[in-house]
């Protein structure tokens, strides 16, 4: 399961792995529009940005939080084991 990271929040994760990613960090005003944007294709609470990584994160949470990675990251090929995995099994039915 991931680990809880507190005192960095999803958007400074988020930020510092697309850097990562692209070699050089993304415009600060582009970096929060298309953050902003991603959240709301994806139905997030904006206020979800804000949240210490990982912290007090539900199984959903978690999964959203892989989902909207993979939307910021781009990734050119990603393997989705057990996507239910770490889900209440009722919520499910």
């Amino acid at each position: 399961y991931p680990v809880e990271v507190p005192g960095v929040s999803v958007s400074n994760f988020l930020r510092t792995a697309r850097t990562a990613v692209d070699g050089k960090p993304p415009a600060l005003r582009t970096w929060t529009k298309e953050l902003e944007q991603a959240m709301e294709d994806l139905r997030i609470d904006p206020e979800f940005a804000n949240r210490d990584l990982n912290a007090g994160f539900s199984g959903g949470e978690k999964k959203r939080h892989e989902i909207l990675q993979m939307r910021i990251l781009r990734p050119k090929f990603a393997v989705l084991d057990e996507t239910d995995s770490g889900l209440d099994v009722d919520a499910l039915r």
